[in-house]
């Protein structure tokens, strides 16, 4: 077990003495004096530094004894006592696979270490997936090796402990991180079975986020939540969910809620940093993403360097867009140069690109907020009423979507993708709870999917 040094009042002695004598050659008072008083602290400085590893190796060496002694007797495991203990009073612990792998070593059919150790080691195999992104090829070669030994521990304890939920919570985790998410969710059903808190729920929705299912992942975070189940990172997968189906404003909130128990988490602040991203908020977009990668520099350089990246990114985006819409307030009075800016420095923009990204996405509630507020920016573009119609139509508003396709039909009436659209709109409709809409090419209705 690591222990680490820490200042106490012992240090103050020689660091006076250093100080001083310090000040008397710096200020000419008494170099000789002051040389003296130099190498004072320095041998009172070794001196306090001998005491202090003294003393660990005195506590550890106690620990240790005390730890075999009450794991030999079946009165309890030191280890396990002393990280519940820290993680009472600081809501968590950086030592706490080292305390695991202490207390399995002492007995390794020890419930609650195997319980602690599995859990832990499926969170970082989470967070190896969500690194991954980054370095694929790194990240498959850990995670296959790992996710091997962690589900044959958690198996083995599932025999041991039939009636421990955690454990299927492990193999969950574990399958969301394979992508079999089918299988992650009937893990989290079983632990459901044997658990009296409804945690598992939200476990479930974030399984079907992974699946980009958000309208299911949605109803069983309000099912969570309806039933109390908002403990722990609840408020940041609650955020996400609420961000992928378009309620920036709740989101925010949400992730903000999270901010305040977990300020430096680097998957809460790149949720962040995606949602201001995602609302045009570029300059709060930089803010996070600098601060995701500071977090992540101890855990991934090259993730890291991807978050300063995208910080000065976004910053440029944010004064760019900033300096765009300003000049059009005087601009577009000007035929000349309103073209000019129209092709070098579009004040429609970020909008139209936002929107379109968050279309491909399937993001078509908050595409369609941003293509409004291009409309409202440059009414005299075809193509921006062409967009929102098409966001609008996804939705299954299809009279609304016929409505902007008719503007942008009336500004451009020979063009064939706004004629298309006006045909497939006109005979679009909801069928079942799908949104059907007519392929005019192929003659017939076919679904379109959100």
């Amino acid at each position: 077990m690591k222990y680490r040094i820490k200042f106490s009042a012992h240090y103050l002695i020689p660091v006076t003495l250093f100080l001083a004598g310090g000040g008397s050659i710096v200020f000419g008072i008494s170099p000789l004096g002051g040389s003296i008083l130099i190498i004072l602290s320095i041998l009172t400085g070794l001196l306090s530094y001998y005491y202090s590893l003294n003393q660990n190796d005195r506590s550890k060496y106690f620990m240790e004894g005390l730890a075999q002694l009450l794991a030999k007797n079946q009165l309890g495991n030191v280890y396990i006592e002393s990280l519940k203990a820290e993680i009472r009073e600081k809501g968590y612990s950086r030592n706490t696979k080292l305390l695991c792998e202490k207390a399995l070593s002492l007995n390794p059919k020890d419930r609650q270490a195997l319980e602690y150790f599995t859990a832990i080691s499926s969170l970082e195999i989470s967070r190896i997936r969500w690194i991954g992104a980054f370095t694929k090829k790194r990240y498959e070669r850990i995670l296959t090796s790992k996710i091997a030994t962690i589900r044959k521990l958690t198996i083995e304890a599932i025999k041991l402990f039939p009636m421990s939920h955690v454990f299927h919570d492990v193999l969950g985790i574990l399958f969301d991180a394979e992508a079999k998410h089918g299988k992650a969710r009937k893990e989290f059903m079983l632990s459901g079975k044997l658990r009296s808190d409804a945690n598992w729920e939200w476990e479930i929705a974030v399984s079907w986020g992974l699946s980009r299912n958000y309208s299911k992942a949605l109803e069983a975070m309000e099912r969570a939540r309806a039933k109390g189940a908002t403990v722990g990172l609840f408020s940041l997968y609650y955020g996400r969910t609420l961000h992928a189906v378009g309620k920036c404003d709740t989101a925010e909130k949400e992730l903000q809620k999270a901010r305040k128990e977990y300020r430096r988490l680097p998957e809460l602040l790149d949720a962040l940093c995606e949602l201001y991203f995602d609302q045009g908020k570029f300059l709060l977009a930089s803010k996070f993403s600098l601060m995701a990668g500071l977090s992540l520099i101890g855990i991934s350089w090259f993730a890291a360097i991807v978050y300063f990246r995208n910080a000065l990114t976004a910053l440029f985006l944010s004064v760019a867009c900033f300096v765009s819409k300003k000049l059009w307030l005087i601009v577009k009075w000007i035929p000349l140069l309103r073209s000019i800016q129209l092709r070098l420095l579009p004040p429609d923009q970020p909008e139209i690109t936002l929107g379109r990204r968050l279309t491909a996405m399937g993001h078509f509630k908050l595409a369609e907020q941003h293509f409004r507020t291009a409309c409202k920016i440059e009414p005299t573009s075809a193509s921006n009423f062409g967009n929102l119609a098409i966001s609008l139509f996804k939705q299954g508003k299809i009279k609304e979507a016929i409505e902007a396709n008719a503007i942008a039909l009336n500004m451009e009436p020979q063009n064939k993708e706004f004629k298309h659209n006006k045909e497939r709109f006109e005979k679009g409709k909801i069928q079942d709870g799908r949104i059907i809409g007519w392929n005019a090419r192929q003659g017939k209705y076919e679904e379109l999917r959100k």
